[in-house]
């Protein structure tokens, strides 16, 4: 790793949270250290044959960082929270940094709960007692949110720091997906024996989130769908069978919501024989949550690029034939969408609905019109579109705020060549 590059962050981390931090190597030796408090260093002279021991305490770190994904938080014997992140360096392991120590609890609990004042009153030394309060009130005391959200803190400059941060990312993206996975099952097994049927809402909801090419929804179903066939499956065929299953849900998803069919069936031959190989529940999860972002990538992009293009064609279509008897189903035929997705899209990129945007068009048209006094409005509303009069008068007053009878006359009131400074 930039040796530097790490002592610098980790000292500014040290600073702007007030918590100490250390740069530790993959075997757990301190390679760098900011203490904004000695904690660690007062606590066995004050203990001493009831100081715990701590021997070894950050030397998993990195290892047991990495494995959960990124982030993991620990407790020495005393109670006090210690946080870590590991670098990466050309894939590997290269080591971690280390924050800590942080009391999330006021210094009284976390006494009693270590039992280290008990044992201090026991001895009748007050004083001894008391040195031991002030020293571990050096920790600086935050609540778990907090304590949490310099974990994550930590992340980011363990990222920033690696040569690479993809490992890490995916690690994080891996603990997220097992946490939900975990707490499905936790779901499915407390429901006191009795089984919970497969649920196909779930897949049919998958099934739509890749068609939209939602990658976040569609991840968020697979974690469910998977949890429960982890909790049910009776042993690593069925598991793959199943999986197997939901690979051809998701590949026919894509192919339907617009990815390119030729490239989507190549993938799907790539990912059945890719899953011959996978022989755990990690591996196969990972896997499969990265075939799903290929997949739905493959659907987001091309409805980006349909949709700029469909949405520029159908509205050039409704400024030159706004005019007559114009509908969304006659639209929509002309860009090559069904009338229920068309009707979606349209109004997702314009903000309005087909009805809504035509009758807009059609009254900016009409304003033109009404200044040409020859027209009655009658025509002008013929003109545009509107077979009844009354319902132009209404759409009308709807969009503009006043009458079309009153909008022509206004018109004449402004004389416009002193309106915009001209002779």
């Amino acid at each position: 790793m930039d040796l530097r590059a790490a002592q610098e962050i980790v000292e500014a981390f040290s600073v702007s949270t007030g918590v100490s931090c250390r740069l530790l190597d993959a075997a757990g030796q301190a390679l760098y250290a900011v203490a904004q408090e000695d904690v660690c260093e007062a606590l066995p002279a004050l203990l001493g044959p009831l100081a715990p021991a701590c021997t070894g305490l950050h030397g998993c770190a990195a290892p047991e960082a990495l494995r959960f994904g990124g982030r993991y938080i620990y407790f020495c014997p005393m109670g006090l929270a210690f946080f870590s992140s590991p670098i990466m360096d050309g894939g590997l392991l290269a080591g971690a940094m280390v924050a800590g120590p942080v009391r999330i609890m006021e210094t009284e609990d976390l006494l009693a709960s270590a039992g280290a004042e008990a044992s201090a009153w026991e001895n009748g030394d007050a004083a001894h007692a008391q040195a031991l309060r002030a020293a571990l009130e050096r920790a600086p005391l935050r609540s778990p949110a907090q304590l949490s959200a310099l974990s994550r803190q930590l992340f980011a400059n363990a990222v920033y720091v690696s040569d690479s941060g993809r490992e890490l990312l995916e690690a994080e993206s891996g603990r997220q997906r097992s946490d939900a996975i975990a707490d499905y099952i936790s779901f499915l097994s407390s429901t006191e024996g009795e089984r919970v049927p497969y649920p196909l809402d779930k897949e049919q909801e998958l099934f739509r989130a890749v068609i939209r090419g939602d990658a976040d929804s569609a991840g968020e179903l697979l974690n469910q769908l998977l949890g429960h066939i982890y909790f049910y499956a009776l042993d690593a065929g069925e598991i793959h069978s199943r999986i197997e299953e939901l690979l051809v849900v998701l590949t026919r998803a894509a192919a339907i919501g617009g990815g390119n069919v030729e490239h989507i069936l190549a993938l799907s031959r790539k990912y059945l024989r890719e899953l011959r190989h996978m022989h755990t529940q990690e591996d196969l999860t990972r896997w499969l949550a990265f075939s799903l972002r290929q997949l739905t990538a493959q659907v987001f992009h091309m409805a980006d690029v349909k949709h700029a293009g469909a949405m520029q064609k159908a509205i050039g279509y409704m400024k030159r034939r706004y005019a007559r008897k114009l509908t969304l189903e006659e639209v929509a035929e002309w860009v090559g969408y069904s009338p229920a997705y068309f009707s979606r899209i349209f109004r997702e990129e314009t903000g309005a609905t087909f009805k809504e945007y035509l009758n807009a068009l059609r009254i900016e048209q009409s304003k033109r019109l009404l200044r040409q006094e020859q027209l009655s409005i009658a025509e002008v509303s013929s003109m545009t579109g509107f077979s009844d009069q009354s319902y132009f008068c209404r759409i009308f007053r709807l969009v503009t705020g006043v009458t079309p009878d009153k909008y022509r006359k206004r018109g004449r009131r402004i004389d416009y060549g002193k309106e915009y400074g001209r002779s």
